[in-house]
């Protein structure tokens, strides 16, 4: 306790940051196995400098929160108007509390968040720079929804307050964390469900984004409050993108909640921006039952009526439903296309054996090696496409009939250039075996240098990284061993992508990633073509202040993520 009082009483000034990190990095021994009694922290500090530590704990990367252990060990409770302030002036609503940081964070621990909850009891404080409030962060976890009714009932809380960064309301916030107690009170508080936050989304499409077990009861007790409460639902509202709820739920693979949707009202033949409509999108998700039933339920609801089609199958009407979705849909894609986007290898080996070409072009000039490699693009897993193209050439080799491996799309690119945009590391190595040509390749460029169509939260865990970082690079040795020479843009080109989808980002689970001894080889690897690319400019920007000798050593040794912040310092990018 003594140690604790000369701490306090340093010079250390806690309204700057240097200092409380400082004092931070000092108090945390004396916390670790603290035998003393318990401190009165509100005597101790202002409530603001509590506040500000909290902060920073929460924020540190090495530590896991031992200051808010040690708070709540205290049973300190938040309390802005014990500061030294005229007891008659109101604190202020809008305080950057810990939970506001907590929640904003990338990947959130959630734990902690429920223990922040425990100091701070304030529903109205909204985070100053992005309007967070507390009833949003409440609305994350199901252990919090007695806080929620808290707000709601007692303190009054505008159940549709929005984060300025996104638009979300907190119904947004508990659709898309699955918390179906606080989604069914925010309604029954006035929470409007048809809402959109900046990107176009509703609550409703994010409750068909997400596909679990619960899913689908979720939305069913969703729809079902929005009738009590009559709520007007508009099933066809539209997102940034044109899509529907219905096309977020095909989107992504909630075969259930497309149904319900389907069952409910919804346009099966809308279109979004990419001209696609949810009927056209069952071909997608390469279930044959699920798009028969699909269809037939389209058929029931009178929405389209059975085209009068030839049918090449020995009259199966149910093997011949893909066929007949492309026909409603007016798709001019030919049955091996067809048939390779919905991945069924069996019937695209018995297409090709019956002499369908196996170079035809559809209206967008794509072979089907095309189509094979990008399979992210038609809500494949990359592991269906590296299967695929296998397969395709193996059909092929039986059927003795040649490939165009270097064909060229509408937009002038090959089948190669499409497996390196996704970063398919074995239909990369097939193809270049297979006599694709190397001396005329071209980097793809940034606008397809995709790896998956998935959100950032779907590749904030370990293992999306860990493929990410192992397939980026396989696919860089693959082109490298037969002499492939790297131009600098192109190098920031992949290092920019694989910002993107969170490779370099100082989380948990880049550090949990790191440990990885696996990931450290994939790392390495990447860092041998990384760091001359940022030798250049690095130089440049440091007047050449060091030998040129000593920087290629030093930044030789530096991992990605280190690398990756130096080129953002000298390039002037945004991380």
């Amino acid at each position: 306790m003594e140690k604790l009082k000369r701490l306090r009483g340093s010079k250390l000034d806690l309204e700057k940051q240097e200092d409380r990190r400082e004092f931070l990095r000092k108090l945390y021994p004396l916390i670790e196995n603290w035998n003393d009694e318990i401190p009165d922290l509100g005597k101790m500090f202002k409530s603001d400098e509590i506040n500000w530590l909290l902060i920073e704990d929460v924020c540190c990367e090495n530590k896991k929160a031992p200051f808010v252990e040690f708070v709540i060990m205290a049973e300190y409770r938040d309390d802005p108007y014990s500061d030294d302030c005229a007891k008659w002036v109101l604190p202020s609503r809008k305080r950057t509390t810990a939970i506001h940081v907590a929640a904003s964070q990338k990947s959130p621990d959630m734990a902690l968040i429920v223990k922040l909850f425990g100091i701070y009891d304030r529903h109205d404080y909204a985070d100053e720079e992005t309007g967070l409030t507390h009833l949003h962060a409440a609305c994350m976890l199901a252990e919090l929804v007695p806080y929620v009714a808290l707000f709601l009932d007692v303190a009054r809380s505008d159940p549709n307050c929005r984060v300025r960064a996104t638009g979300d309301t907190p119904l947004h916030f508990a659709a898309r964390h699955r918390n179906e107690d606080a989604v069914n009170l925010l309604l029954r508080y006035g929470a409007e469900p048809m809402t959109a936050n900046h990107l176009g989304l509703s609550p409703l499409h994010v409750l068909c984004r997400v596909d679990d077990d619960d899913a689908d009861a979720r939305l069913r007790e969703f729809l079902l409050v929005c009738e009590d409460e009559r709520k007007r639902l508009n099933l066809d509202a539209r997102d940034g993108r044109g899509d529907t709820p219905l096309h977020a739920a095909l989107r992504w693979g909630n075969k259930r909640a497309a149904k319900l949707m389907l069952a409910k009202g919804a346009d099966p033949l809308a279109r979004n921006d990419d001209n696609l409509t949810p009927l056209r999108m069952t071909v997608d998700l390469g279930d044959r039952d699920f798009a028969q039933m699909f269809y037939e339920m389209c058929v029931e609801q009178g929405r389209i009526h059975y085209p009068n089609l030839a049918n090449n199958n020995n009259n199966d009407e149910k093997e011949d439903i893909f066929f007949k979705i492309v026909k409603v849909n007016n798709e001019r894609l030919g049955e091996l296309h067809v048939a390779i986007e919905s991945h069924d290898m069996v019937y695209v080996d018995r297409l090709v054996k019956l002499g369908a070409d196996p170079n035809a072009r559809d209206s967008a000039g794509r072979t089907p090696l095309h189509v094979i490699c990008q399979v992210d693009g038609n809500g494949a897993s990359s592991l269906i496409g590296e299967s695929l193209a296998a397969l395709f050439f193996e059909t092929c080799d039986e059927a003795r009939r040649g490939l165009e491996i270097d064909a060229r799309d509408r937009h002038g690119l090959t089948p190669l250039q499409w497996a390196v945009a996704r970063l398919l590391p074995e239909t990369t190595e097939l193809l270049l075996q297979r006599g694709a040509d190397l001396d005329n390749f071209v980097f793809p460029p940034s606008e397809i240098f995709l790896y998956d169509e998935v959100s950032r939260e779907d590749r904030s865990g370990l293992e999306p990284r860990l493929e990410i970082a192992a397939c980026a690079a396989d696919v860089c040795d693959s082109l490298e061993r037969r002499g492939y020479q790297w131009r600098d843009g192109e190098v920031a080109t992949l290092m920019e992508r694989l910002a993107q989808y969170g490779l370099f980002d100082r989380d948990e689970y880049s550090r949990r990633l790191n440990e990885s001894e696996e990931f450290r080889r994939h790392e390495a690897r990447l860092r041998r073509l990384f760091w001359p690319c940022v030798l250049p400019p690095y130089l440049e920007k440091r007047d050449y202040q060091l030998p040129i000798d000593r920087t290629c050593e030093l930044l030789e040794g530096t991992n990605c993520a280190i690398l990756w912040d130096i080129y953002c310092e000298v390039a002037g990018l945004e991380k």
